[in-house]
């Protein structure tokens, strides 16, 4: 009865205070220490439910096509030095390499965004500036929406650097839940 009579002769700005940091104390002290979802195993016979894991990248072999949770995409051909005829790229030491890619969407999605691996550890980015009509069967990037059933394909260019070997196509996320990573490897 002593500690109720102390606590309500504080003010109530106080109270409220020390009652949060009780609360933050006791969340922080039955942490894990880790930024990962806790997951229960089905077979331990628990009734809590299992978080999903977040997606992983995949590595795929060239001309396999990969479904993802809204969309089936694949990368069919990869080839350097093309479009001899073109623009060169605007970055000094480089030339255009293309990949040709199909992608299907399964659910509402947006088409994806490309780069190369490198051997030497970087990357080469899918171009966003040429000359209209110089890139032959070029697949624009676009941030359109694609409706279930929509297709779009082409090829994707690159600005490669010029001695650079490529060892993969990369398709990189989009803001869309359950979309990995994938990288077709070039052999």
């Amino acid at each position: 009865m002593a500690i109720r009579a102390r606590l309500l002769a504080l003010p109530a700005g106080v109270v409220a205070t020390a009652l949060a940091a009780s609360l933050l104390l006791a969340a922080c002290s039955s942490s894990t220490g880790t930024d990962t979802p806790s997951t229960t195993s089905a077979s331990s016979g628990s009734s809590s439910p299992t978080t999903a894991a977040p997606p992983t990248s995949q590595t795929v072999a060239m001309g396999r096509k990969v479904s993802l949770p809204r969309d089936t995409i694949g990368v069919s051909a990869f080839a350097d030095h093309v479009a001899p005829k073109a623009t060169r790229p605007d970055a000094p030491g480089t030339h255009w390499a293309s990949a040709t890619v199909r992608q299907c969407a399964t659910g509402a999605s947006r088409q994806g965004r490309w780069e190369l691996a490198l051997a030497d550890g970087g990357t080469a980015p899918e171009t966003e500036s040429w000359v209209e009509g110089e890139l032959p069967h070029q697949l624009q990037p676009s941030s359109d929406p694609l409706a279930a059933g929509d297709c779009v394909a082409g090829d994707v260019y690159f600005v490669m650097p010029d001695g650079a070997t490529a060892v993969g196509v990369v398709l990189q996320p989009v803001v869309a839940p359950g979309r990995a990573q994938v990288t077709w490897t070039l052999s």
